[in-house]
């Protein structure tokens, strides 16, 4: 698989994370088994600890919303940079519903093998979505 392919899955994979009915499928477009995401505090570094993340993340806001503002890829290589959006109606860790709408920004580094991502780096603005959600 090549560059174009690569950013084709990427693409794909979040329209899957965007669709509240189907998102389980956002993992089959993207990864690959033996995936994994160093880095991932709290969770298993693999495929099951992310899955964990990401289904915790979407209780806590049901109509996340993830929108790629730019994308650049190189041979297996793929980064982006991406705005996320939300209601935040159930748990996150300690923090209650609160209701509110939340916007923040993140990034994410990505390694492909045979047309499906292998490692996952990402980061996103953890501080401003807490004060969004606390005031803080």
């Amino acid at each position: 698989m090549g560059t174009r392919e690569n950013k084709a899955t990427l693409l794909e994979s979040v329209v899957a994370f965007n669709d509240a009915n189907d998102r389980m499928r956002y993992f089959d477009v993207l990864y690959g088994g033996d995936a994994t995401m160093p880095g991932l505090r709290g969770y298993s570094t693999g495929l099951d600890g992310f899955t964990q993340y990401y289904t915790r993340l979407w209780a806590a806001f049901p109509d996340l919303h993830m929108r790629l503002e730019d994308m650049v890829a190189e041979g297996d290589n793929v980064s982006a940079r991406f705005t996320v959006t939300g209601t935040h109606t159930g748990p996150l860790g300690e923090v209650q519903p609160t209701g509110k709408r939340v916007l923040f920004t993140g990034a994410t580094f990505l390694r492909f093998r045979d047309g499906k991502c292998y490692e996952r780096w990402g980061v996103f603005d953890q501080l401003g979505l807490m004060e969004q959600l606390t005031g803080g």
